[in-house]
C-alpha cells in the first residue's frame, strides 16, 4: 500500500464526512439562490485534471450567468460580474464547498495543485505540465496558503495579466516543490493550516511558508 492508496482512502472518508456534516449549510446556500431569485445555485466548468484530462468542477455560482463569455477567466472580488451574494461566498470560500463532491468522485483530492482552465494551463512551462498531469488537482495546496486572498492580489484591473505574470510563476514554483516533497504528513499540514487560515488565525507570507515547509528558492 503506497501514498496514493492512503490518500484516496482519506479523501473518500473525509469528503463523505464533511458532506454529511455540512449538509445544512449546503441546503441554506442553495435555498438562498431561489429565495432571492438569483438563478441556478451551481457553477460547473471544465478544468484540466489528472493526466491532462478535462473534468467538470463544481462550485456555488458567484457571478452572473455566462460570466466566462463576457470577461476574463481570472476574477476578483470587485469584478462587475459578481452577484452580491457571490461576493460573500467568495470572501468566505464557501463557494468551494461543492468540490467535496469532486473529491468524493475521485476527480480531485483534498491536497494538490489547484485546477485551472485549459487556456491558462497551455501557457504553463512543460516541466510544470508534466508535474500536474501526474497529480490530481486539489482543494488546497501551498499556493492556497500563500494566496489566501487571491481577489485582492489580482484586483479588478488587468486581473488576467497580473495572474499570469505575478501569481502563476510563484504557483509553478510551489507546485514543483510540492511534487518533490509529496507525502502524507505534508498533506495533513497543508490541510491543517488551510483551515486556520480560513478562520484568520494564521496567515503565511512567502518567507514563513518557505521556512516552515523547508522550501528552498
Amino acid at each position: 500500500m503506497n501514498y496514493f492508496f492512503y490518500k484516496r482512502f482519506f479523501d473518500i472518508f473525509l469528503s463523505l464526512f464533511l458532506i454529511l456534516t455540512l449538509s445544512p449549510i449546503f441546503i441554506l446556500i442553495i435555498s438562498s439562490y431561489f429565495f432571492f431569485f438569483i438563478g441556478k445555485p451551481f457553477y460547473i466548468s471544465n478544468r484540466v485534471g489528472y493526466q491532462g484530462k478535462l473534468f467538470r468542477i463544481y462550485k456555488f455560482r458567484t457571478m452572473v450567468l455566462n460570466a466566462e463569455n463576457i470577461g476574463s477567466v481570472v476574477t476578483s472580488l470587485n469584478d462587475r460580474r459578481n452577484i452580491i451574494f457571490g461576493r460573500f461566498l467568495r470572501r468566505t470560500k464557501l463557494d468551494e464547498l461543492p468540490q467535496l463532491f469532486n473529491i468524493l468522485e475521485g476527480s480531485m483530492s483534498f491536497v494538490g495543485p489547484r485546477p485551472n482552465f485549459k487556456k491558462l494551463v497551455e501557457k504553463y512551462p512543460k516541466s510544470i505540465k508534466k508535474v500536474i498531469y501526474r497529480l490530481k488537482p486539489g482543494l488546497t495546496d501551498f499556493s492556497t496558503l500563500l494566496f489566501t486572498d487571491m481577489d485582492s492580489v489580482v484586483s479588478k484591473k488587468n486581473s488576467e495579466k497580473k495572474y499570469l505574470f505575478y501569481v502563476q510563476p510563484i504557483k509553478n514554483f510551489l507546485i514543483y516543490n510540492y511534487y518533490n516533497k509529496i507525502n502524507f504528513i505534508t498533506d495533513i499540514k497543508i490541510l491543517f493550516f488551510t483551515f486556520f487560515s480560513l478562520l484568520n488565525i494564521i496567515s503565511f507570507n512567502k518567507k514563513m511558508l518557505y521556512k516552515f515547509f523547508n522550501i528552498k528558492c
